[in-house]
């Protein structure tokens, strides 16, 4: 499950093995395992070779 902000609301998206999901440039999201009892297998891939990473409280 990938949740981020958009115009001040919580948007969340559910996927199945497949799936993928295109983040913006500095968009405020969350990735989460929604099912703890299974394993995600997640394939990250950035447009740099440095992570750009803000941990968020409010998040």
């Amino acid at each position: 499950e990938f949740i981020y902000s958009e115009d001040g609301h919580e948007v969340r998206l559910r996927t199945k093995p497949g799936d993928y999901i295109y983040i913006p440039p500095f968009v405020h999201h969350i990735e989460s395992n929604a099912h703890s009892d299974e394993e995600a297998v997640v394939v990250i891939a950035r447009t740099t070779q440095e992570a750009i990473v803000e941990n968020l409280e409010e998040l």
